[in-house]
């Protein structure tokens, strides 16, 4: 088992060589791709996470929770359990899609065949974060690492081939996610398998565990997309598609820093959950000096991001692109904010508070939401992204504060027993 220094540093090198193979696409994409094309990719990645909280309906969250309570749980028969819930929730969100399939594909200016690919490639990422979420309470980020980077890999490679090559247009990145998906979902599932964590059993109450888990985070995924996402949907109905695709290729740079503050999480929860577990005082004031730290260096790396945003832009896309350029900014303090998230968060769901969670992020997702509307019409992409970050700033904030209700830690004091 590596300690958190060594894991962070893997999660960290893999996230970053995760975040290049996208980056690395954005020069060619952007060169085959009009803006309006690039648009399309991005009302199919806006809808890939409104689906993906209900395939699945986020209960693999649960298996990293009931992964320290082993000693009460057969952890074959919930990951069995979980995928169950699974299969049932695809077989509702497709029927709801073909309910619903005029007005979406209006909506989104997807045909109803990618509609559909998009729920395949929600339950194939569903497979993959179970096994993803294992090898991360397992303390395997090498293992982890690798999985995740073959499959932004493949996912980049088909898409290099059929856009730049074979000139398929928007529907050639489409079908790199869609390929990518089923190949590492399907080898997702025979890792399993292969390490005994596929019961022979589904056990009722594993089920309404899991749901009692994943349910409640049904809003706080949506009320995410409100903050995080919704943004595309917003610049596409008041600005246009073509605004929309230099909109998400601003949000496709940002997202670099969101890589590092992932891979920093994914180290450091399991860390985190193993002092919250043993309950020590001294450990408490390591945990939360350790956070103070990290906000400083999450920070720096926002200023640092935002002094490069001009020359970055410049860099990857051709001149109908320089839009981008003045909403990079405010989308660097926006990733700021959700990398500080990312470090209060689970005490919320350490103490399966998710509910509370769910609460915080619908209320932040309202006022994101409304806001950004307003700063939209008002001032363009840069209102968008400043709607954005204040969503942010205030769904960080207030998950801080009940955090520190909710789990006792020495934020401004000396820990006692």
């Amino acid at each position: 088992m590596l300690s958190l220094g060594k894991s962070g540093l893997v999660y960290l090198v893999s996230n970053i060589a995760v975040a290049a193979v996208p980056f690395a696409l954005l020069p060619v994409l952007t060169h085959y791709l009009s803006p309006t094309e690039y648009g399309v990719v991005a009302m199919f990645t806006t809808f890939l996470p409104i689906i993906g909280a209900f395939v699945g309906l986020s209960v693999h969250g649960a298996i990293s929770r009931r992964w320290f309570d082993k000693e009460n749980v057969k952890i074959d028969e919930y990951v069995s359990s979980c995928i169950f819930i699974l299969l049932c929730s695809m077989v509702v969100v497709l029927i709801a899609i073909g309910v619903m399939s005029s007005w979406l594909s209006e909506a989104l200016s997807l045909p109803l065949h990618w509609l559909v690919a998009a729920v395949v490639v929600s339950f194939c990422g569903f497979l993959i974060q179970v096994r993803l979420v294992i090898w991360q309470v397992e303390s395997k980020p090498i293992h982890y690492g690798i999985f995740q980077f073959g499959n932004a890999f493949l996912n980049a490679v088909v898409s290099l081939v059929l856009v730049a090559i074979l000139l398929y247009g928007y529907s050639g990145r489409l079908w790199g996610y869609l390929v990518s998906a089923l190949f590492f979902g399907a080898l997702g599932i025979a890792l399993l398998k292969r390490d005994r964590m596929l019961g022979a059993r589904i056990r009722r109450e594993y089920i309404k565990d899991a749901l009692m888990f994943g349910v409640p985070l049904i809003p706080h995924v949506i009320g995410s997309f409100l903050i995080v996402i919704a943004d595309r949907l917003v610049v596409k109905e008041i600005l246009g598609t073509e605004q929309a695709g230099i909109y998400m290729l601003a949000v496709q740079v940002s997202l670099v820093l969101n890589m590092i503050f992932v891979s920093l999480e994914k180290a450091y929860t399991p860390w985190l959950y193993k002092r919250l577990k043993d309950n020590i005082s001294h450990q408490k004031e390591g945990v939360v000096r350790l956070t103070y730290l990290l906000f400083g260096l999450i920070s720096t790396l926002v200023f640092v991001m935002i002094f490069l945003s001009d020359i970055l832009i410049n860099i990857i896309a051709p001149p109908e692109y320089s839009g981008a350029a003045e909403v990079l900014p405010w989308l660097f303090m926006a990733q700021g904010f959700h990398g500080m998230y990312y470090l209060v968060t689970n005490y919320l769901f350490f103490n399966r508070k998710t509910y509370v969670t769910a609460s915080i992020t619908i209320f932040c997702g309202g006022i994101s939401i409304f806001l950004t509307i307003i700063l939209t019409y008002n001032f363009g992409l840069v209102g968008t992204a400043v709607g954005t970050a204040i969503g942010l700033f205030f769904q960080f904030s207030l998950t801080w504060l009940m955090a520190a209700k909710v789990h006792s830690m020495p934020w401004f004091r000396k820990a006692t027993e």
